[in-house]
């Protein structure tokens, strides 16, 4: 199953009661305000998403992994929402991968990682042989512990309409 949220994104409209949630009394939301808004929102929406799969059962057999596509910047390097050059508020996103049938729980990954990464540890832990097109590692030997050297002085590559970046582990 694949679900996908657009929110938070701009412009941001978070409908009551989580419009007035980060407001200071007496003052005008911030973007910052209806941003921290529109998290609370799908927060709401995957809590239910979470109960639904603990009512049915499956929640401990189901492989969840939580990402985002890119960050938000707030008046960073001069520039609102998440055009420009791709800065580390932009690419710096949560990935949260979730399978408690097979994979460790808590565990933190401080290594860069990319979205292209996804595809092949999913392929990696549902025992599959990943398409040699595939771009990206899996994340399986860092989730486990084990043989890092894949991701070891590995560059991550980003791009945006406004240039392109290349960061070193």
């Amino acid at each position: 199953m694949y679900v996908h949220t657009l929110e938070p994104h701009e412009p941001y409209t978070p409908p009551e009661p989580y419009a007035s949630l980060y407001v200071e009394a007496g003052q005008e939301p911030t973007d910052m305000d209806l941003y921290d808004a529109e998290i609370a929102q799908a927060d709401a929406h995957f809590k239910a998403f979470i109960s639904m799969l603990n009512e049915l059962e499956v929640y401990n057999d189901t492989m969840i992994i939580l990402i985002a596509d890119h960050g938000q910047a707030f008046g960073e390097h001069g520039v609102h929402g998440h055009k420009g050059k791709p800065h580390h508020e932009l690419l710096h996103v949560p990935l949260i991968v979730h399978f408690p049938a097979a994979l460790p729980a808590g565990r933190v990954i401080e290594q860069n990682v990319q979205l292209i990464d996804i595809a092949p540890t999913i392929t990696d832990v549902v025992g599959i042989a990943t398409p040699e097109q595939f771009q990206g590692a899996s994340l399986i030997p860092l989730i486990m512990g084990r043989d890092t050297s894949a991701f070891e002085g590995r560059n991550i590559y980003a791009s945006s309409n406004a240039g392109f970046s290349v960061i070193k582990d």
